[in-house]
């Protein structure tokens, strides 16, 4: 949970519903597309800051990749800019965790009208637990009391609290965080209950809410009436009629500081000497800073990998035992993209398995690799690299019959091995993926050849959505750091993006 200091956030969640459902405080947008933050960004949660431009802040769930929560910044709800600081848009403002004890996930923050503070979460997947907490030092104050086991669905969960017109709102989100997960609403007259559920149940067919729907982040007005129980607009790819945006679509409204870019911008990176990783980088799992490093002597404009030891998959495509695994990733922000990076593996591949490559990746028991790897030739004992495409395919949702794994080696680009590697991953398609290899070291494009495709539908969704990067491991021989690589000319351009209106309209917006 992070809390913004010195703002106060107990009026804020109210103020984001006034604007939702008040045109007289808009301007004249009154159509808009969802999602309105693509792909990866489950668990939206965001509040509204008057005091810093009527600027919106969203931030979302970021679970095991590293260095931690982007904040987004919005003054019009649709262009977004990512930041890393709420103070308001300098990384080094932010303040040090202050760590309290919660037995659950979710916590959620309630401000209420006596300035008291109370900390919301779920518990087991069975209920949902409320007790007063200092979010200065991290103190819980009290007793940690159910308040709400949900109208019968699975795991309860994702708790936000609103209070209005004398009423305790409790947002919920319940059915598990496939196909059933769903929004529903309780309120009482008391804080701590006994709530009673929304007859209009569920008030939204996907779950974890907090205005903004999960998944990725979607957009829906909310009608709600003195006294009421508030009323959710039908989720839709377009939305229009019956509300106005609180600004114009206007690049004058997007706020001018921040470290980061816009959620849907390309990729230019070239790792320039005295560079850090844009804030929109990250590491699966807790790095190894060592690992890292930008435009090291005789190595300009690249970035240094050192090998780690595990592959994606690691042990059991779940756990690495406390390892780090060497990857750097991006989101897949657009329905349609093209990722690419030049790979150095001359002279620094050495050994059998030392692999460097690009890769889609939903977690680790579902991603899928282009690398070049040295292996030996023909049942020989002379090593050489080749390009390998791989992957896995599993889930516990899946049959086994379903399960898929590929692992291909063929020979790499004529002329390629003297020089760096360009490896490719686009999305071709609504449903496929195209990993391709080429001559690097040019600015220019390249002629590229295909080496594999796997489906979209093998990389399904547990909680988060699809990431790209580049990684370099020694595939368990040789412990750890076992080599150097280098990648360079880091490039991701968004194609087109597809929305899908749930009357089965399809089109593509950009």
């Amino acid at each position: 949970m992070y809390i913004m200091n010195g703002v106060p956030l107990r009026a804020l969640v109210t103020i984001v519903t006034v604007l939702l459902t008040a045109p007289i405080l808009a301007r004249n947008a009154s159509k808009y597309h969802n999602p309105i933050i693509w792909l990866f960004h489950p668990d939206p949660t965001c509040t509204f800051v008057e005091e810093l431009d009527s600027t919106f802040f969203c931030t979302f769930s970021s679970f095991i990749t590293f260095p931690g929560l982007q904040i987004y910044a919005s003054r019009d709800l649709w262009d977004n800019f990512i930041i890393t600081t709420s103070n308001p848009y300098d990384s080094a403002a932010w303040s040090d965790p202050v760590h309290f004890d919660f037995p659950g996930i979710d916590p959620s923050p309630f401000w209420d009208d006596d300035g008291k503070t109370y900390l919301t979460g779920s518990f087991e997947g069975k209920t949902i637990l409320q007790a007063p907490l200092d979010f200065e030092t991290g103190e819980v104050l009290g007793p940690l009391v159910s308040i709400w086991n949900g109208t019968g669905l699975p795991s309860p969960e994702a708790p936000h609290v609103y209070k209005k017109d004398g009423w305790y709102y409790l947002l919920t989100a319940e059915g598990g965080t496939r196909e059933r997960h769903r929004s529903n609403m309780a309120r009482s007259r008391n804080l701590f209950g006994p709530y009673e559920g929304d007859p209009a149940n569920p008030i939204l067919s996907v779950g974890h809410s907090d205005i903004f729907p999960d998944a990725q982040a979607v957009l829906t007005p909310v009608v709600w009436l003195s006294g009421a129980w508030p009323t959710y607009k039908y989720v839709s790819g377009t939305m229009t009629g019956g509300f106005a945006l609180p600004m114009d679509l206007n690049p004058l409204t997007i706020p001018a500081g921040g470290e980061g870019g816009l959620s849907e911008a390309d990729d230019k990176i070239d790792f320039a000497p005295g560079s850090a990783l844009t804030p929109h980088l990250f590491h699966w799992r807790l790095p190894v800073t060592k690992n890292y490093a930008i435009s090291l002597e005789n190595h300009t404009n690249s970035m240094m990998l050192r090998s780690s030891v595990l592959n994606l998959t690691s042990f059991d495509g779940d756990s690495t035992r406390g390892l780090g695994q060497t990857f750097v990733a991006r989101c897949q922000s657009h329905t349609r993209f093209r990722f690419s990076v030049d790979v150095e593996g001359d002279g620094l591949l050495t050994r059998e398995q030392n692999e460097v490559g690009v890769t889609v990746l939903q977690d680790q028991a579902q991603h899928f690799d282009l690398g070049v790897v040295m292996l030996k030739t023909n049942g020989s004992g002379d090593l050489a690299p080749h390009i390998r495409f791989r992957g896995i395919c599993t889930t516990t949702y899946r049959l086994p019959e379903r399960f898929k794994y590929v692992d291909e080696v063929l020979p790499p680009p004529e002329g390629s091995m003297r020089q760096k590697v360009r490896l490719q991953v686009e999305a071709v398609n609504t449903t496929h993926y195209a990993f391709s290899a080429g001559l690097g070291g040019c600015e220019e494009d390249t002629p590229m050849e295909i080496y594999g495709y796997t489906r979209g539908n093998y990389l399904i969704p547990y909680y988060s959505g699809v990431v790209v990067g580049a990684y370099a491991t020694s595939n368990g021989k040789f412990g750890e750091g076992t080599f150097k690589t280098y990648v360079s000319r880091w490039r991701y351009r968004g194609l087109k993006q597809f929305v899908e209106d749930f009357t089965g309209e399809e089109r593509f917006i950009l």
